[in-house]
Parts: C-alpha cells; sequence; structure tokens
C-alpha cells in the first residue's frame, strides 16, 4: 500500500527559521526514484507557529553519511547504526529536535515550508523543553482532579441532607 501525501502552502512563516520541532509522524511514498519518507513535525516554539505543521522528505534507505541517517540522529543521538538491522521509523514519533525550515518553491509556482536541516538538542534546550512539559503535565491532572471534585460535592451535600 502506498500513502500519498500533498505538500500546501503554509502561509504561517514568513522568513526562514529554526524552531524546536516534534516528530508527530511517518508516511512512506515512492518518489520518482525510489521510497520515501515523509517526517511530519509539529512547531513547539512558544510563538505564533507553535502547533503549525511542517513537513520533511528523505530516502527511506538509511547509510552512515545520507540525509536520512542524520535526521535519525537529531531525533535519537543515542541510535545506533547497524548495517542490515532493521528498525520502525515511527519508534521516533515524539522525539524532538531543533529543524531549520525554509521556503521552497513547486511546480506551478507554489511556494511551500519544509525542513531542510536537523539537529540534536542541546543539554540547555532539553532541560528547558523537560521544564515546559512537566508544567503542562502537572496542569491538566489538576484540572480533571478539581472537575471531579466539583462533581462529586452535590451528591454528598445531597446525601448528607
Amino acid at each position: 500500500m502506498v500513502i500519498k501525501g500533498e505538500v500546501e502552502k503554509n502561509d504561517w512563516l514568513d522568513t526562514d527559521g529554526s524552531f524546536f520541532i516534534k516528530l508527530v509522524g511517518v508516511s512512506e511514498s515512492q518518489g520518482k526514484f525510489s521510497t520515501v519518507v515523509q517526517f511530519i513535525f509539529e512547531v513547539l516554539d512558544d510563538s505564533e507557529n507553535e502547533g503549525k505543521q511542517v513537513t520533511g522528505m528523505s530516502s527511506k534507505r538509511v547509510t552512515p553519511d545520507n540525509k536520512t541517517s542524520q535526521w535519525l540522529s537529531a531525533l535519537d543521538p543515542n541510535f545506533e547504526f547497524e548495517i542490515g538491522k532493521e528498525f520502525d521509523f515511527e519508534s521516533f514519533v515524539g522525539k524532538v529536535c531543533r529543524g531549520l525550515v525554509a521556503e521552497s518553491s513547486g511546480d506551478g509556482g507554489r511556494t511551500y515550508y519544509n525542513i531542510v536541516k536537523m539537529r540534536a538538542l542541546k543539554p540547555e534546550e532539553s532541560k528547558k523543553l523537560k521544564t515546559v512539559d512537566e508544567k503542562v503535565e502537572k496542569k491538566e491532572p489538576e484540572k480533571e482532579t478539581k472537575k471531579l471534585e466539583t462533581e462529586a460535592k452535590p451528591s454528598k451535600v445531597d446525601d448528607d441532607d
């Protein structure tokens, strides 16, 4: 089965830039010469671009120095490349790195934005993102607990009367 994707214009990015990006999905399709993998990222930066998606295409083949291996190393610096070893591209979903987004022109004069380079996070960047994630995780359960407590109080009051 071939999963085809369509590149569409994203008006949200005015200039080229570098962002914290999280891999949220991968898909496979047949390119002109070989099978390619489309990487789908979400921008994590606390900016007007946060939550927007941007994509990047790369060969399904992984060799020590090609773009695919560079991207996988950026997503997971501990990933070990062994010749002949199989792995699942989806195992990288959820990983975060720094990505350079560039404007490109396609057929028919379409303009779109995609990932052109990626690098692993620096230690201080990882700490910053973990702090943000911890705050988000702590806030969400509190809201649920308060909601449950609020819903439970009226029934307790009714039982006590």
